[in-house]
């Protein structure tokens, strides 16, 4: 499996800690409203235009690693704010950020972090799954319209994938 040595381990809480100090931030700033709200997250990007790509490519990465909303609603917002050829770019820059994120926690912290909001039952049969028909299920279910992306992105880091064959965003 995975062996945690000094190196993962202070990777591992870094990147626990920024998630933990965005997160942080967000609610203490009220920017967290923008995940909820959006007539606040559109007025929030067009009052930032200069780094407005920026922004909209971090808000779709953190809905994914913590998606309070679901992603065709910011991805619909990316659409308005920023054309179709951009807004299609923005948001899947921010969600393979996300979806490799989301990843790479399930694979680090493992099956005790995917429990939390995936039932054990739904990883065994997943697991069941992905055992028989492998990467190319995975990529279907990535084109199933409302099939919850996010929740695949951790269950295909507790697999047997490694990281370079996953195909994680869309």
């Amino acid at each position: 499996m995975f062996r945690f040595d000094k190196k993962t381990v202070f990777l591992l809480l870094l990147l626990i800690g920024i998630i933990a100090g965005i997160g942080y931030a967000l609610h203490v700033s009220g920017l967290f409203d923008l995940f909820i709200n959006k007539r606040h997250l559109l007025s929030f990007i067009k009052e930032h235009r200069s780094y407005s790509a920026l922004i909209f490519i971090s808000l779709q990465a953190m809905q994914v690693i913590a998606a309070p909303v679901p992603g065709e609603l910011t991805g619909f917002v990316g659409g308005v704010l920023f054309g179709p050829v951009w807004g299609v770019l923005y948001s899947t820059v921010g969600l393979m950020i996300g979806s490799w994120i989301a990843f790479m926690l399930a694979r680090l912290l493992g099956r005790p972090l995917v429990e939390r909001f995936v039932s054990s039952q739904i990883i065994q049969r997943y697991d069941y799954v992905m055992k028989h028909k492998g990467l190319m299920l995975a990529f279907f279910m990535f084109l199933i319209p409302g099939f919850p992306k996010d929740f695949l992105c951790y269950l295909l880091g507790l697999g047997h994938m490694r990281q370079s064959k996953t195909c994680c965003a869309v």
